[in-house]
């Protein structure tokens, strides 16, 4: 069994799991896709499509969870041996009924109860997940109930099921900078901690307050390299204030972006077309090859980052030419620059044997015991790293803190789910407007919307219409379809930029989303779980 769970293989980059699932399903594997939209995923395997309100994926995981302990379906051998939390979390779970799940997630009850089953007796379960979960109030939580529900099902670390890697001891050397000794903590350190924890960087939400208003210090000069802030980010015109009010902004990128009008300098950089580096796989390392020279004064973003650090004085530290970084970054893989070149199809690194519930062997922790790498030894549903934080350590359930449920007045004048951030196959994010054969392909910014919900509203396909939320209004072209749960509507990202025709200059997403609505873990914004309503321009001002 594959549950594909807010994820959509089809528009990855590259889509190379759409050819494992079609291979799985030759072999004679069920797939299930479980999204908002019956996306192109679903369509291109023809699979079984549950339709789920956008943010409420926790509450459906939990509510499994709590069918496959109420039938005795779990893994009690692992639960008995390897699972810290598991009576905490039996209490919890019992409040989602498959009733209650239906009436949080408009999944029927019914079909919650077949798919507990179908999970209950899969001899495998290997659950693809991206992004779908994580831009909502409980994002993090929501993946923690996905993965519990994999692990209580007995497919941790089994075939067919979520595996932990093997080590790798000769996979490429990364430059890691660490920061300065003493340096002050990075912005949003204590906001987020445990993001900060994980990842020892600045948090981009909080990078408006630290250059506006000085909080917890100024930030006056800043690289934007391969982004675009002011379409990524909720609430464009604060990021717009941002960069105005800095001294000093440099872009690196190779086409302008929203933020390049602020830019005090544009260094232009390079494609993958124009650069020597390599690609690293699990099992192989490739050379990418030059195809054609550096267009104008085009160069490779790597270089301009090391020619940076020459002329601040620690160039020694970043190698200053390609060939040097390649040779750099291959030390002590056994696999030589010479080799690559030789075998422009790839060379295999050594692996070790796949081995399964490595957690019973010692392999998972750094001082050889049996269990895993966490404070008690065991799979934590109760993570008392979380609870050291401060955070709830069960993987609770949070309601859209904007939706139907939990702002029923505010869904009234907003009646319509709004969801952003599915990917098109002719663009990423706000890449590639400017490129006619894509633009040809998805000429305009569309809004999905169910045939129910556009019939209701008096909209036809291709029409333009507004999509209105409580921060403002941006136009959109309708996509009627039945390819949508009714309900919700799917809102295209990746427009307010300068390239492309006007119709997706203008349509900046974000002007739609919320600063202040955030995963209070993560503190990513809500991008999939928000309240609005789409309406015709002869409708607009009632």
């Amino acid at each position: 069994l594959i549950l594909v769970w807010g994820e959509n293989p089809v528009t990855d980059s590259s889509p190379v799991n759409v050819r494992r699932l079609r291979d799985a399903q030759r072999r004679g594997a069920q797939i299930i896709v479980i999204d908002h939209r019956r996306s192109e995923t679903a369509r291109a395997l023809d699979a079984e499509w549950i339709g789920i309100r956008p943010g409420t994926d926790g509450a459906l995981a939990l509510g499994l969870i709590h069918l496959l302990i109420e039938q005795g379906l779990y893994d009690r051998h692992f639960v008995e041996h390897w699972v810290h939390g598991f009576k905490e979390l039996q209490r919890y779970v019992r409040q989602f009924t498959p009733e209650e799940v239906s009436r949080i997630t408009w999944i029927p009850a019914e079909r919650v109860r077949r798919l507990a089953q179908t999970i209950g007796s899969a001899r495998g379960l290997s659950i693809l997940t991206y992004t779908g979960l994580e831009y909502s109030n409980s994002g993090v939580q929501a993946i923690r109930a996905v993965l519990t529900l994999q692990a209580l099902s007995g497919h941790l670390d089994t075939p067919g099921g979520k595996l932990f890697k093997m080590k790798q001891p000769r996979r490429p050397r990364r430059l890691l900078t660490e920061p300065p000794a003493h340096a002050r903590p990075p912005i949003g350190k204590d906001e987020f901690p445990i993001y900060h924890a994980v990842r020892n960087e600045a948090h981009a939400a909080l990078l408006p307050r630290a250059i506006l208003e000085g909080k917890p210090y100024p930030v006056r000069g800043l690289i934007i390299s391969g982004s675009s802030l002011i379409t990524a980010w909720p609430n464009p015109s604060l990021w717009r204030r941002a960069l105005a009010a800095l001294d000093y902004l440099v872009i690196v990128n190779r086409f302008p972006t929203a933020d390049s009008q602020y830019a005090d300098v544009f260094l232009p950089a390079t494609t993958h077309y124009e650069i020597e580096s390599y690609m690293y796989y699990d099992d192989f390392i490739q050379l990418r090859r030059r195809v054609i020279p550096p267009r104008g004064e085009a160069r490779n973003d790597y270089l301009i980052f090391a020619e940076l650090a020459a002329r601040l004085g620690y160039g020694e530290r970043w190698p200053q030419s390609e060939e040097a970084m390649i040779r750099w970054a291959l030390e002590g893989t056994g696999v030589t620059l010479e080799d690559l070149r030789a075998h422009p199809e790839g060379v295999p690194l050594p692996q070790e044997p796949m081995r399964y519930r490595k957690y019973e062997t010692g392999y998972l922790r750094e001082d050889g015991r049996p269990g895993f790498n966490t404070p008690t030894g065991k799979f934590e549903v109760t993570s008392e790293w979380f609870r050291e934080y401060g955070y709830e350590p069960l993987p609770v359930y949070t309601e859209p803190r904007e939706g139907p449920l939990a702002s029923p007045d505010l869904a009234r004048r907003y009646p319509l789910v709004f969801n952003s951030g599915a990917r098109s196959q002719y663009a990423f994010r706000s890449q590639h407007h400017n490129i006619p054969s894509l633009l040809k392909k998805h000429p305009r910014p569309l809004v999905w919307i169910h045939a129910r919900d556009a019939a209701a509203r008096g909209i036809a396909d291709g029409e333009p219409v507004w999509v209105v939320s409580p921060r403002g209004r941006v136009r959109f072209f309708a996509h009627v379809t039945e390819d949508i749960l009714p309900g919700v509507v799917e809102v295209n990202m990746g427009g307010g930029g300068p390239l492309g025709p006007p119709e997706w200059q203008r349509a900046n997403v974000n002007d739609l989303t919320d600063p202040n609505n955030f995963d209070p873990i993560s503190g990513f914004p809500v991008y999939k779980a928000l309240l609005c309503d789409v309406v015709r321009d002869d409708k607009l001002e009632s």
